[in-house]
């Protein structure tokens, strides 16, 4: 996420941002940020503090429905265009839960990154989620989203969120077993499982020509047939291939 990147406007200075906003988060903890930032990147806050119709008053903001943990993220990455990492704790005195937000390969976890995306989502900032959709494309096979990942998602962003597709198509390429959660399972939302069945039948039509993806999709009358044992499932199958 180098400020070099020819497809990104350049940041504003630190010698040309002379204003200052304080935003009032959550328990009252204020984030004292340059305002050229924060309307350089996203036009919600551009519309806020610059708008006929401004929200903000005397250079205060207050932002609800977001954490303190997704605006640390947020300042973080407005100012270096990075993610934090485990060993800069943006929290005043140290607060020892800022380690669980990373993996054990010094990331960010997945669901923390879903929540900066939705908060760039409501709060338009549109490089902001691009980079959240480059981390996770990176390490999806290593750090899939759980089910309380997918719910949070489809129930706070649009049908036509990127990153509701984005998890859908994680899902299909590499469903890990270990993340099934039986009690969570029957709270999956509809459209998150209508759209794998949708996008696993496309992918399987992309691959119809491959002879072992026809074979493992091939049904078989003796995988549906109650057999009382093993030894009679497979003299069905003997019987069968002789026909």
């Amino acid at each position: 996420m180098s400020d070099t990147d020819p497809s990104k406007p350049r940041r504003p200075s630190f010698s040309a941002a002379a204003r200052a906003i304080t935003i009032v988060k959550v328990k009252q903890r204020s984030y004292y940020i340059h305002q050229d930032f924060l309307t350089h990147y996203s036009p919600y806050f551009r519309a806020a503090l610059e708008g006929p119709f401004k929200d903000a008053e005397e250079g205060v903001m207050s932002l609800s429905n977001v954490s303190t943990c997704t605006f640390d993220m947020f300042v973080n990455w407005l100012y270096t265009q990075e993610f934090p990492t485990p060993d800069e704790d943006p929290t005043p005195l140290g607060d020892p839960a800022y380690r669980t937000n990373f993996g054990r390969d010094g990331n960010l976890m997945t669901e923390n990154l879903i929540d900066l995306y939705i908060f760039a989502d409501g709060h338009d900032t549109p490089l902001l989620r691009r980079d959240v959709i480059n981390q996770m494309c990176q390490r999806y096979w290593s750090q899939q989203p759980s089910y309380k990942a997918i719910i949070n998602t489809f129930s706070r962003l649009s049908k036509s969120s990127p990153l509701r597709r984005f998890l859908i198509d994680s899902y299909c390429n590499d469903f890990n077993m270990g993340i099934d959660d039986i009690e969570l399972r029957a709270l999956l939302p509809n459209d998150c499982l209508f759209g794998v069945m949708l996008r696993h039948a496309d992918k399987i039509l992309e691959l119809n020509g491959d002879k072992k993806v026809c074979e493992a999709y091939a049904l078989h009358p003796c995988d549906y047939h109650e057999h009382a044992n093993t030894a009679e499932d497979e003299q069905c199958k003997m019987k069968r291939r002789r026909l």
